[in-house]
């Protein structure tokens, strides 16, 4: 148990201060952990709105400077950067079936995206009907639906393992549900 909750620890700490190579430089990036209370009401108000069912587990606040370069900061950047440039706000939240989410608002309560991540939920019709016409005998182990929200659209891609015998493949379909590729 104590190694688990050093594990997790650490997982904290380097979610939080991350540190990373890219292009041999380093690359750093500065999130702050807060209280959910400390989050503006508009933000408040917005996840209570936008996703009623979900709880909220984490509120990491992070400069919108590093949201817009895709978390690819240098030194140099975050050292300018100052307390009033922290306005987003990345929120971790559960479902009650499951599924957990990323949402990140602006300080006005705005949502920027969310990302959610729903494991061995209940497949669409027509990938059903396609895997049984399609790979006969073979059996589905797992799937995943990754779902992006934005203000102007949600996408969402289905992955799907299946198998028979020793033979494995993970296929991927649309927003529709229909296939895009096979992979081994």
């Amino acid at each position: 148990m104590k190694a688990l909750n050093l594990s997790f620890v650490l997982l904290a700490f380097l979610f939080c201060s991350l540190s990373t190579q890219a292009q041999d430089q380093e690359v750093l990036v500065d999130a702050q952990k807060i209280n959910s209370k400390s989050m503006p009401k508009s933000v408040q108000d917005s996840l209570r709105k936008n996703f009623p069912h979900m709880t909220l587990k984490q509120v990491l606040k992070m400069p919108l400077k590093t949201y817009k370069a895709n978390w690819n900061v240098s030194e140099d950047n975050v050292a300018a950067l100052n307390s009033d440039d922290y306005n987003l706000y990345v929120l971790n939240i559960t479902g009650k079936k499951g599924g957990n989410m990323e949402a990140t608002y602006n300080q006005d309560g705005q949502l920027v995206e969310a990302k959610e991540l729903l494991v061995n939920s209940r497949l669409p019709r027509n990938i059903s009907t396609y895997i049984v016409q399609t790979y006969k005998g073979y059996l589905i182990d797992s799937d995943k639906i990754k779902r992006t929200i934005r203000p102007d659209k949600t996408e969402q891609r289905y992955e799907v393992a299946i198998h028979k015998g020793s033979d494995k493949k993970r296929l991927f379909f649309d927003n529709s549900g229909n296939f895009i590729k096979e992979k081994e």
